[in-house]
């Protein structure tokens, strides 16, 4: 996988996460507080949204793991 960024960002409640190639496999993700607390977790196959409505304002991270691609870590803002 290759995540080709991340639409609305700084967001309010959503996040729209774009993968650029390889969208049929299986990806994993965490999201992950300055902290470095893992605040929700879970997986997708392809663009994905998720849901930030319920996060405190503040800077988070996602990191995307596949077996196929590795690791892709993103920050973003939560207004």
């Amino acid at each position: 996988h290759t995540i080709s960024g991340i639409d609305t960002n700084p967001t309010k409640s959503n996040l729209y996460v774009n993968v650029k190639e390889d969208n049929k496999f299986n990806i994993n993700f965490e999201l992950i507080n300055l902290q470095g607390q893992i605040i929700n977790k879970g997986n997708f196959v392809g663009t994905t949204i998720l849901q930030t409505s319920k996060l405190e304002a503040g800077i988070y991270f996602i990191k995307f793991t596949s077996q196929q691609k590795g690791i892709d870590i993103i920050k973003f803002v939560k207004q």
